[in-house]
């Protein structure tokens, strides 16, 4: 019980840094004037945009545990386009897989495109994706400290790394398809 008043506690103080971000933003008597106040405004942007994006995860994750919907189509009449729809919908599969990605996009830590990222990986990976959700904890991580590109570029060569066999796989089906005839 005492663990459900601490995550009640941090719900309601990311809930007052997120209105925090919003109010600040919205102030019609704020003007940035240097660089490091527009660094600022750039960062409430992308921790408001990050909750945005997790809640539409959330939704689309929603749809698709409902029967009576298709997700595609309630996506697409809500102004998204279709490779937004793909998007999203990966995005709902990949923090379904790795639930730590979720709250990081939630608390504004990592962004949307860390996930798409993630996304990436997990159809390279295909039916071995719990060989990469092994490493997650340390996946949020690194997508805390690397770029959207870099943690791509990163996650999708962890992906690799953990399907490559040493060519063992390359070498079978090379052996299989050969044969050996003779002509008597």
């Amino acid at each position: 019980m005492e663990n459900k008043g601490s995550e009640d506690h941090v719900n309601s103080e990311r809930s007052r840094l997120l209105l925090d971000d919003i109010s600040e933003l919205l102030d019609e008597h704020h003007a940035p004037e240097s660089a490091s106040e527009i660094r600022c405004d750039l960062e409430r942007v992308r921790r408001v945009r990050a909750w945005v994006d997790s809640v539409e995860t959330k939704l689309c994750a929603a749809l698709r545990s409902s029967p009576s919907v298709v997700p595609v189509i309630e996506l697409e009449k809500s102004g998204l386009r279709s490779s937004d729809v793909r998007r999203v919908m990966a995005r709902a599969d990949a923090v379904t897989s790795a639930p730590e990605f979720a709250t990081a996009l939630e608390a504004g830590v990592v962004t949307a495109a860390h996930v798409d990222g993630l996304a990436g990986a997990l159809r390279i990976m295909g039916d071995r994706a719990e060989t990469l959700m092994e490493h997650s904890p340390s996946l949020v991580h690194d997508a805390t400290v690397m770029s959207p590109d870099e943690f791509s570029r990163h996650v999708r060569r962890e992906a690799r790394r953990l399907l490559d066999d040493g060519g063992v796989a390359n070498f079978e089906r090379q052996r299989r398809s050969t044969y050996l005839r003779t002509w008597v």
